[in-house]
């Protein structure tokens, strides 16, 4: 492509909150998921909830933001689409590559924090 052409035609610029979102939506899922659980679990049982519940809030959240999250490792071309993020655009095969490795390494920390629910016994300790 000639400097003509460059001027003529330049390459979108995706917007900067769009770009944020996309690099870091695994990991903003994550955090999500770490508030509801210690936040709305811990309110939950120091209101008196059972303890199946709790299990419940906590596979149910779990499940959830782990789909999200999965889905979006499985296209994350649309997520990046509806972003503002094009294939045009400079260094976007770097936004991908980071943006997948990170919502992989949240998949992973969603579903560690998730085994809780297994292994730890809920509401035991607020009472």
């Amino acid at each position: 492509m000639s400097d003509l052409e460059k001027l003529l035609r330049p390459r979108p610029t995706p917007s900067t909150l769009g770009t944020l979102a996309y690099l870091l939506l695994g990991p903003l899922a994550w955090a999500m998921q770490l508030t509801l659980l210690y936040a709305g679990h811990t309110l939950f049982c120091s209101q008196g909830g059972s303890a199946a519940l709790g299990d419940g809030l906590v596979i149910g959240v779990s499940a959830v933001l782990a789909l999200l999250v999965g889905g979006f490792l499985l296209v994350p071309s649309a997520v990046a689409r509806r972003l503002g993020l094009t294939r045009e655009m400079d260094a976007r095969a770097a936004y991908d590559r980071i943006a997948w490795m990170a919502g992989l390494l949240a998949l992973v920390a969603i579903l560690w924090t998730g085994t809780t629910a297994v292994l730890v016994e809920a509401c035991v300790q607020g009472r």
